[in-house]
């Protein structure tokens, strides 16, 4: 049943079951006054008659709704609507949009008619063959056993039984069966490897508008694009490289420089230590100086006074005095060149300071 056909049908149906205004079938007699109770009866079943009509009616109006919809929707899937056109023109158009289809759905059932009775001749031939391919093969099995049964070996000296050729019948049966199917697998399979190069072939097709001088120049873009890639994956390379080797660096260099701040702080403790000793050592040679000076100014006074040819015990003593002089002398100098061994190392530790100081 085609698709017009449906159509035209439910335009029918759509204006046998347009609504009309509904007329009442039943013409009341007239009420006597003297039957107030069949009055009552006739009066409910009216209301009773009263609300079927409004749910016909009810009805009636939603199946023209529904009928209309319908209608609509299957218009505007079959021929969408257009507003420059006039409802007769969009009815031809609705009409050669049918007709179209009916004809290619005409051609789709006919090529599938022809396909299934080409589909069941092959599967006749195919089962014919099949059966006189079995029938043969039997007739020479059989005539096979008949020639076999009762033969001797050459190399024995034994008989053939009937028992030993119904197994070599078996495994003949066997073998046809397999290579049967491993024929069937090797067309299978060729018929997948026709497909895959057809697919090939497709696949190495360049597109509309497309020439191989345009491919080789995508080509030799497409080379030119993955040597820069190349070269840009070499570039960081190299920079991850330096990168690495700045952060070990940095690392050393962190390590260095806690190993001197130690270093520093042990130098300054040893540097107070000197400095004390040393300060220690110098009030020591004052104090000899200061006697040294006490010493002079009384050796000049008793030389003064007394004169010294007569003044022999105070030679003596400044005998005395001028050895401790000496000794003091040569301590000294063994303390200027301790405070001389220990500039370098003040000097040392200046620098790493202001190292520190530029190096936070």
């Amino acid at each position: 049943m085609s698709l017009s056909t449906t159509v035209s049908t439910i335009e029918e149906k759509v204006i046998e079951e347009a609504p009309s205004p509904v007329e009442s079938e039943h013409v009341f007699a007239e009420i006597p006054i003297e039957s107030p109770a069949e009055r009552e009866t006739i009066i409910d079943k009216l209301r009773e008659l009263l609300s079927e009509r409004s749910n016909l009616r009810r009805k009636n109006r939603l199946l023209e709704i529904w009928v209309t919809r319908n209608m609509k929707k299957t218009q505007q899937r079959m021929t969408p609507s257009d507003s420059t056109k006039t409802r007769e023109q969009m009815e031809e158009i609705y009409k050669e949009a049918l007709r179209e289809y009916k004809m290619q759905v005409d051609e789709i059932l006919t090529r599938e008619a022809e396909l299934t009775y080409e589909m069941q001749n092959y599967t006749q031939k195919v089962t014919t063959l099949k059966e006189e391919d079995d029938r043969i093969f039997g007739l020479f099995l059989n005539r096979q056993k008949e020639v076999s049964v009762g033969l001797v070996f050459s190399k024995t000296g034994r008989k053939l039984t009937e028992k030993m050729m119904d197994n070599l019948i078996r495994r003949q049966t066997t073998r046809r069966l397999i290579l049967a199917r491993d024929r069937q697998s090797y067309v299978f399979l060729q018929h997948r490897l026709d497909d895959l190069n057809m697919h090939l072939k497709i696949a190495e097709t360049l597109g509309e508008g497309m020439t191989t001088m345009d491919y080789e120049a995508l080509h030799i873009a497409n080379c030119g694009y993955k040597d820069r890639l190349d070269e840009r994956d070499r570039e960081l390379e190299r920079l991850r490289i330096k990168i690495a080797e700045t952060v070990n660096g940095v690392a050393q260099y962190k390590e260095k420089e806690v190993c001197i701040a130690e270093d520093i702080e042990f130098e300054q403790k040893n540097l107070d230590r000197k400095r004390e000793e040393n300060t220690k050592i110098r009030e020591r040679v004052n104090n000899a100086h200061l006697v040294l000076n006490e010493i002079r100014e009384t050796l000049n006074e008793r030389s003064t006074s007394a004169g010294l040819l007569v003044a022999q015990q105070e030679l003596m003593e400044m005998q005395k005095m001028i050895t401790m002089k000496k000794e003091l002398k040569a301590k000294i100098e063994l303390i200027k060149q301790e405070i001389e061994l220990y500039q370098p190392m003040k000097q040392k530790i200046k620098k790493s300071q202001q190292l520190r100081a530029t190096y936070p």
